[in-house]
């Protein structure tokens, strides 16, 4: 995307003008007078305004040669800034891996540099993302800034706004401003289609933020989420469209025409071999589907990246499962949780979520989202519009339930999912909180009938979850600092929610056992190497002797160390003992490893 300021070996590189001693070594009054003069002049306004406006807020930080103001990816220490001396080098990282395949031996492709008096900092200040490129002092210098929130406050005052983009806008290349005009932008509801079967093949998509379904003749082929690339092999071959595309929740897509994406190979060529990898990469996929043994579930979460949460009755403890989950998926993948009280704190307008549809909130949850591998936003007891938000926004939606319990005859979730006239499409499913560990699932078909759910997901829930039942009011922020600071940093590979994230995120572990008599010894023996080894094993299946070890194993998957095989003789009395046991014993078959 092109922050591609200038061409990598194109244009001079600018002379390095070193700081003086003299200024380096002049008092302060100087340096913000110096300040305060260049600001005016990028912002465009008088010097009596300035000396109100931003003399206030000014800061000054000296940098070193190659020392860091911005870096790239980051979202820590926005701001808006003037170079008062010396100079700084603006340089982005390549997306492709190897460069020197295109002719580049550095890995920063595209740079540019801000001379003295230029505003920096500027789009990453408008658009609240993070940093597209990083910017190093290519020299000693000293740098004026104003921090975002003081910043926000001073446009508040005057609308500067303008100005700033104006400086973004110089350092863009007239290529990247041509194809801002040439892009198209395109907006799905839920259930909108993208195109459909045999549609004629005249633009390629990338999804923004998006989850869409590739499906054909009512058969879902694939879910698709963002930056993901939708219809590159139709357009190239010149073939009608394959399948149809339907939105999931509301979605945002970028489309470039065939016109447009001829002008890109002819411009840059390494956009032809970026394609082709695309396309190995397609074909290398369909192959290995093609394999007997390889049958894919086509409603895998693939590229999941926002998952709502919500209570399916009142005495549900939502911010304490939430937070459990959270600290099972944070340990492999970055990850944010969003509540209605957190958003409300952090952007400060309380009005922000009495609106149904607010463009700043819509902005800085996309911006979230950006930053975050997974973003779990947690839904409010009640159907308010924060909930209809978080709704719209998943990818996937988890009801929590207490298992104990027997669905209310006044369906607590038809009031969530029947806020969109469209309905809610992303893929719902179903967890059961057991208290205790001791606990028998029983009576999960009182929640499945008649349900959308396509999955469900039983879980032992520890004793400090309820720590809060007997409050009426629960504090969210007693119930964070129990979890930041009293619970442990680290956490089992067979924990429930650990297992529970790994299913989520299509990272489960599976074991298949066949059959064989006796060979349900060599079971044994390696589902404990694999228990010694830290390997877990979330879903289980088995034929035979095979199904045998599969039912001990899912009935108690904690116990793998008390696990022994008695050969022949006694092996078939244990075999009977535990046909009779199992038919005795009612198991659930929600569960993959209670199955």
């Amino acid at each position: 995307m092109g922050l591609s300021l200038r061409n990598y070996g194109g244009g001079l590189k600018p002379k390095l003008q070193r700081m003086s001693t003299a200024f380096e070594n002049s008092n302060e009054e100087i340096k913000i007078s110096v300040a305060l003069t260049y600001f005016c002049e990028a912002l465009n306004i008088s010097e009596t305004e300035g000396n109100i406006l931003i003399k206030p807020y000014l800061r000054f930080l000296k940098l070193e040669e190659n020392q860091t103001l911005y870096e790239e990816g980051s979202n820590d220490g926005a701001s808006i800034g003037v170079v008062v001396s010396g100079l700084l080098k603006i340089t982005q990282e390549s997306a492709y891996s190897d460069m020197s395949a295109f002719g580049y031996e550095d890995k920063d492709s595209w740079c540019a540099y801000v001379n003295t008096s230029e505003l920096v900092g500027g789009l990453q200040f408008l658009t609240d993302e993070p940093s597209f490129c990083t910017v190093r002092a290519a020299c000693p210098s000293i740098v004026a800034l104003i921090d975002k929130k003081d910043a926000d406050l001073l446009i508040e005052k005057k609308p500067l706004v303008f100005p700033i983009a104006y400086s973004v806008l110089q350092r863009l290349s007239s290529f990247v401003r041509a194809i801002d005009f040439a892009l198209g932008w395109f907006l799905l509801d839920s259930g909108e289609a993208l195109y459909r079967k045999v549609d004629f093949s005249d633009f390629v998509f990338v999804a923004l933020s998006v989850r869409l379904r590739s499906v054909s003749e009512k058969i879902v082929i694939e879910e698709f989420g963002r930056r993901d690339v939708l219809g590159i092999v139709e357009i190239l071959q010149q073939n009608p469209r394959t399948t149809t595309f339907l939105a999931v929740h509301y979605s945002q897509l970028s489309k470039i025409s065939e016109g447009l994406l001829d002008f890109f190979k002819m411009q840059f060529p390494q956009v032809g071999f970026r394609l082709v990898r695309l396309l190995g990469r397609y074909y290398s996929g369909r192959v290995s589907s093609s394999s007997p043994l390889a049958i894919p579930d086509p409603m895998t979460q693939r590229n999941l990246h926002t998952i709502a949460i919500f209570p399916a009755t009142f005495d549900v403890p939502l911010v304490a499962f939430t937070c459990e989950l959270y600290h099972a998926l944070s340990v492999t993948t970055k990850i944010i949780r969003l509540s209605s009280k957190f958003v409300v704190e952090r952007l400060g307008v309380e009005a922000v979520m009495l609106r149904k549809a607010d463009f700043s909130l819509m902005h800085w949850l996309n911006s979230q989202e950006d930053t975050y591998q997974l973003v779990i936003y947690e839904c409010d007891y009640t159907a308010t519009n924060w909930s209809r938000r978080c709704l719209s926004q998943a990818d996937a939606i988890i009801v929590i339930a207490c298992g104990d319990q027997k669905p209310p005859e006044k369906h607590f979730i038809d009031a969530h999912l029947k806020m969109n006239q469209d309905g809610i499409r992303s893929r719902k499913k179903l967890v059961l909180s057991w208290r205790g560990a001791d606990a028998v699932p029983k009576g999960t078909y009182e929640w499945l009938k008649g349900s959308w759910f396509s999955a469900t997901h039983p879980i032992d829930a520890p004793d400090r979850m309820f720590s809060w039942e007997s409050k009426v009011e629960k504090n969210e922020n007693e119930i964070l600092n129990f979890y930041e600071h009293v619970f442990p940093f680290t956490i089992g590979v067979h924990n429930d929610f650990a297992r529970l994230g790994r299913l989520l995120s299509s990272n489960a572990v599976g074991l298949a056992l066949e059959g064989g008599g006796i060979r349900g010894a060599a079971h044994i023996g390696l589902i404990k190497a694999l228990h010694e080894n830290g390997i877990p094993v979330d879903i289980v299946g088995g034929t035979s002797v095979g199904s045998l070890i599969r039912g001990i194993l899912a009935t108690n998957p904690t116990n793998i160390e008390k696990l022994t095989f008695h050969p022949p003789p006694p092996f078939f009395k244990c075999f009977f003992l535990a046909v009779y046991y199992s038919r005795a014993c009612p198991l659930t078959a929600d569960n993959p490893l209670r199955s």
